[in-house]
């Protein structure tokens, strides 16, 4: 799944009063909505799989599973942990999006 520019999707955005404002997330049409801070660390991680020739190989797409989990899908499998992840490259970039999402 390729990601779209926010101008390609319509979105939404709120005003939080003085010259702040937010802006919602923009997804692509069938991809697996998660939870805003979910999509972040997609986004965080996406960068480092494309930064890393090994992992290019891999389509990831996190999402909300019927119980307010978080899903892990990788290829079109769903992972419901980070250690069961196929790849031992991928779970240290997705623990480092984590980190990362984590210290901001």
């Amino acid at each position: 799944m390729s990601k779209k520019n926010a101008s390609d999707s319509p979105s939404a955005e709120s005003s939080q009063g003085g010259n702040e404002s937010i802006a919602a997330f923009v997804h692509d049409e069938g991809e697996i909505l998660a939870a805003p801070f979910a999509e972040q660390i997609e986004d965080i991680l996406r960068a480092k799989i494309k930064a890393d020739p090994a992992l290019q190989k891999y389509e990831i797409d996190l999402g909300t599973g019927a119980n307010q989990t978080l899903e892990i899908w990788v290829d079109g499998k769903p992972y419901s942990s980070v250690d069961d992840l196929p790849d031992e490259r991928l779970k240290e970039a997705f623990r480092a999006a984590v980190e990362k999402w984590n210290a901001k």
